[in-house]
């Protein structure tokens, strides 16, 4: 672990802390039962490299009598979450979660990978204010015998399960389910949460329509419901739309005129100064964009996916002279945040897929592992069918 310094140790259930001595960005770590889980772990995350709401695996190893994995630094559990919230999370929460969750095992099931366990622990939101809503998987589970996709689909039935009774701890509830203690969800997710546990074959269409119902019945047009709140994001939402862009300016600008005079000061800026750009863009990607989802958009040059690509470019051609370690850290943020506008903001959707297509092929070339340099090449593919499956939407979708 000479590259990394180790804040805090990781117990059972409980992330640790660490940070990249080379970058300084903060990581997680998590510890595993045996050689086995850790092996499982590392092949899964390496294999879904690129992945929306995947973290990025960093190192492994044995420390302490501890077999330790690195991840990107991820915010609170599921759980913890949970217990924030009283332990009841509302019925748009929890629609919001099993759509999440869907498509995290659509894109793992099409690694021809399974979870395992899907577990309160397992299951993560972002660490970043602009992270915040996507859900991130960080846990697998070696198969024992023949795991399937269905049993991961039961899983994520179970999970759901737990948080329409939240009375009870996940302990408490693995117990009580051993038992048959009888368990409610929800009205509005009771029919989607019985196909969950039916042990069918996944079908991905037909679970996606289900939450498009739920999300009618419900009248919710927002999807972006934050777990959790921070100073910097409660004064974005205080600010008005006018103000959030002057910050936006001001701040661009601030770092032009500083890197314009001292070009090695940019590797010190770039993280704090990129996670600061990002929390603004998003938060005005969420306040301007259309309350219901009735197409794809077309953008003029400038309009706001535009101007984010034309800054984005500019601090990836401004850090080209760093290390290739430094590189893919600030590559790694960027592609990230554009995962979550992927998922977030689906009206820009066509832009989003473009500008992660190009990031992909400039991650693979980062990589000197060639089982992640093959991820890569899978998750191009991935969207690139993307790309050509929006790209032969009806007329009638976009709108200009």
């Amino acid at each position: 672990m000479e590259s990394w310094k180790l804040l805090k140790l990781p117990g059972r259930d409980v992330a640790g802390l660490g940070q990249n001595l080379t970058t300084g960005e903060d990581v997680t770590l998590t510890s595993h039962e045996d050689e086995s889980a850790l092996a499982y772990n590392v092949f899964a995350l390496s294999a879904l490299t690129g992945g929306p709401g995947i973290p990025i695996y960093h190192w492994h190893g044995k420390h302490t009598n501890k077999y330790i994995l690195i991840i990107d630094l991820r915010g609170p559990s599921l759980e913890e979450v949970f217990e924030k919230n009283g332990r009841e999370f509302k019925a748009p929460t929890l629609v919001y979660l099993a759509e999440q969750l869907v498509a995290r095992l659509q894109y793992i099931h099409g690694r021809s990978i399974t979870v395992g366990k899907l577990t309160p622990y397992s299951c993560s939101v972002g660490s970043q204010q602009w992270r915040s809503p996507q859900l991130l998987i960080d846990c697998f589970s070696p198969p024992a015998g023949a795991q399937t996709f269905a049993q991961d689909l039961n899983s994520l039935g179970e999970l759901l399960l737990y948080f329409c009774n939240g009375f009870v701890t996940w302990e408490q509830f693995q117990v009580a389910r051993k038992n048959s203690h009888p368990f409610t969800p929800y009205g509005t997710l009771s029919v989607f949460v019985c196909e969950l546990l039916s042990q069918n074959p996944p079908d991905y269409p037909r679970l996606k329509l289900m939450i498009e119902h739920m999300y009618n019945s419900l009248d919710v047009p927002e999807r972006f419901l934050p777990f959790y709140n921070n100073e910097r994001f409660i004064s974005a939402r205080i600010d008005s739309t006018g103000v959030l862009f002057a910050h936006l300016e001001k701040h661009l600008a601030k770092i032009g005129c500083e890197v314009k005079g001292n070009q090695s000061c940019l590797c010190e800026m770039v993280p704090s100064s990129l996670g600061l750009i990002l929390d603004l863009y998003y938060e005005l990607f969420i306040r301007l964009r259309p309350r219901h989802w009735k197409g794809l958009y077309l953008v003029r040059a400038h309009h706001l996916p535009n101007r984010l690509w034309r800054d984005l470019r500019w601090f990836i051609t401004a850090t080209k002279n760093e290390s290739t370690m430094k590189q893919k850290s600030f590559a790694d943020m960027i592609y990230s945040f554009l995962t979550v506008l992927f998922e977030t903001v689906p009206h820009y959707r066509i832009y989003w897929t473009e500008y992660l297509l190009s990031q992909a092929h400039r991650q693979r070339e980062f990589e000197i592992d060639l089982n992640r340099r093959q991820a890569w090449v899978s998750t191009i593919r991935h969207w690139e069918m993307e790309l050509h499956r929006l790209e032969a939407m009806p007329p009638e979708w976009l709108v200009v």
